[in-house]
């Protein structure tokens, strides 16, 4: 059996998306933007990239994955309030169709997919998002130190309930830079760094931002992966305007592949949040297991 590495095994700890009955808007986009940004970091990592015998296929022909995954976790604080947090276990299944294609050295993603949040207590907080997105990169050619600008286009919409009411849409462009090192002259131990800047425009103006985002994941050829998240959101709408935040998120999880096509992950996400505004600092943490199940063509 083949131990497998993501570059942040971390989608089972998605910071929650909270009803509008409980929390302002701008929470609720704030978290569903989280969840996104864990799953594509899964998605760019080597695994991810394509499994089976269309992974094999040449680069000029496209190849389309699903994946269906459903963790099953805790979080200590599922409203992200400053005081009087509420913890539950949940579960989150996700499903997502990503198409990729290598054209003239650039890759090219498309991807679309949905999920729910169902909470074993406060099941007002329970959600759903749908979400669409767009990216182009400078292909990656496994040459350690590489740098690979990109930039990216992605839609969320979220809803309150399990698809019950919608909430919030966001619209949010992208650009960075992406570059991974191979550690002490292995293909399996690697540093992956990444600098990005958004703007995010959405359907409530007080969820509108500039946000700046630095990351690194080490990650080992056993399946174990460390990763550390800043990021800095300057809020420009509405009655936030003004606002600053800065985020800290430090994870650890490992992965086991039970099969070329299921992966079990156990991991945790400690997140930190300050901010200018009262009521917007907290503390949490996630934690529990997934599996997922992946399949190219």
């Amino acid at each position: 059996m083949r131990n497998t590495i993501i570059a942040a095994a971390l989608a089972l700890s998605l910071a929650p998306v909270t009803a509008a009955a409980q929390t302002a808007p701008d929470q609720d986009a704030d978290r569903a933007a989280d969840r996104l940004d864990r799953t594509i970091d899964r998605a760019l990592s080597d695994r991810r990239a394509g499994r089976g015998p269309a992974a094999l296929e040449s680069a000029k022909k496209p190849t389309w994955t699903i994946e269906f995954s459903t963790p099953l976790a805790f979080n200590s604080n599922i409203g992200n309030e400053s005081t009087g947090a509420k913890s539950s276990s949940y579960v989150d299944p996700t499903f997502k169709l990503t198409g990729r294609w290598e054209v003239d050295g650039m890759a090219i993603t498309a991807e679309a997919g949905t999920n729910t949040q169902a909470f074993s207590s406060n099941s007002s907080y329970d959600n759903a998002t749908v979400y669409g997105r767009f990216a182009v990169a400078k292909q990656d050619n496994k040459v350690s130190g590489q740098f690979l600008p990109y930039a990216e286009y992605r839609v969320l919409s979220i809803y309150d309930g399990i698809y019950d009411q919608h909430s919030i849409t966001l619209h949010q462009f992208s650009a960075g830079v992406r570059t991974t090192f191979n550690l002490g002259g292995s293909e399996t131990d690697k540093l992956k760094l990444n600098l990005a800047a958004a703007r995010r425009e959405a359907s409530v103006a007080t969820a509108e931002q500039w946000r700046y985002t630095a990351s690194a994941t080490y990650l080992n050829g056993s399946g174990l992966s460390i990763s550390a998240q800043f990021r800095f959101a300057d809020f420009s709408g509405g009655t936030n305007a003004g606002r600053i935040d800065k985020n800290l998120q430090l994870g650890i999880g490992y992965e086991v592949e039970l099969d070329p096509e299921l992966t079990l992950t156990l991991g945790t996400t400690f997140e930190r949040n300050w901010s200018n505004r009262a009521n917007r600092d907290y503390t949490t943490w996630d934690l529990g297991p997934a599996i997922s199940l992946t399949r190219s063509f």
